[in-house]
Parts: C-alpha cells; sequence; structure tokens
C-alpha cells in the first residue's frame, strides 16, 4: 500500500509539473498555457519533443507564442542550423540559396545532448528570442521570421501534419 501511495504522488507531481511552461517562456509572455506538444520522430528514431506555448485564446501567428524543442538526440548548431534553412526552403518551394541568410541561425542555437532544451519565443513578425536550457542566446531578425522558422512545425504546409496537429491541441 505504501508503494502505491507513493507511485500515485509521483505520478501526480510529475502530471502538475509538467504543465509550467518554462522559465523563458513566463519570462517573455508571461501567464502562459501548453496549446499541445508532440513526439518527432524520423524513421521511427525520436528526435525531440516539441511544446507549444501561447498566452491565452489559442495560437496564432499574429500573437506572441513560444515552441520548447527538448532533444532526445545528439545534435550540432551547425546540423539545426543547416536542417532550418532546407526545411524553410522545401516548405517554400526555393532553392535552399533563397535562404542562405538563416544560415546565421547557427550562433542562436547550441549543440544539444538528450534532456537539452530549445526554446523559440515569437515576439513579432520578424522577430524571435532564443534561450538554450533557459540561458538567451540571442534575438534574431530576418524578413517574415515568425512564419518561416515556426512554420517548418506549425504552418499548414508542415512537413509533419500529425505533430502540427498535436501542438494546435487538435487531437
Amino acid at each position: 500500500m505504501k508503494r502505491l501511495l507513493i507511485l500515485f504522488f509521483i505520478l501526480q507531481t510529475s502530471a502538475v509539473s509538467a504543465q509550467y511552461a518554462p522559465v523563458e517562456v513566463e519570462a517573455v509572455l508571461g501567464t502562459s498555457q501548453k496549446q499541445g506538444e508532440a513526439d518527432v520522430r524520423l524513421f521511427g528514431f525520436n528526435l525531440y519533443r516539441a511544446e507549444l506555448w501561447v498566452d491565452g485564446g489559442g495560437f496564432s501567428f499574429e500573437k506572441p507564442f513560444a515552441l520548447s524543442l527538448i532533444y532526445k538526440r545528439n545534435f550540432t548548431a551547425r546540423q539545426l542550423a543547416s536542417r532550418t534553412v532546407e526545411e524553410v526552403a522545401k516548405m517554400e518551394g526555393v532553392a535552399v540559396s533563397t535562404h542562405q541568410g538563416l544560415q546565421a541561425l547557427e550562433q542562436c542555437f547550441r549543440n544539444v545532448t538528450p534532456g537539452d532544451r530549445i526554446t523559440g519565443v515569437a515576439v513579432d513578425h520578424d522577430r524571435a528570442q532564443f534561450y538554450w536550457n533557459g540561458q538567451q542566446t540571442c534575438e534574431f531578425i530576418y524578413p517574415d521570421f515568425t512564419r518561416r522558422f515556426f512554420g517548418i512545425w506549425l504552418d499548414e504546409r508542415s512537413i509533419d501534419p500529425r505533430s502540427r496537429a498535436r501542438l494546435l491541441g487538435q487531437s
């Protein structure tokens, strides 16, 4: 019985703590709530867990929001930035060279290992702030950056419609 009570307490505590936004999200958005979450996989490998945080009233590209990625595998900052450029170009149907300016995102990212968290906070149409494990790494400005970058996960043209639906709380 004692073990059962301990297990119940642990599960309840985990469920409650899982609902709190990362400190960087609270600092920028204020009171926020998790819109949705999704485990992102490629060829059966779990890459990261994505969490969408909004300040209330649901998600919109027109108001501030945050997307946290909690990594399950190792990636270099260069790999993350290169993959970002590739995905934006693919979504827009243009050559990668069209968005080489996005490669500068490498300065915003850090090499990640399992458990590391990178959070992007969409501040306005052209600007986002990036955090690594709660520490701000940069503020990035690029034309229509919010829709281009966060669209990888949240735009209707997303490469992963199931994860998009989960992030938006639709499934």
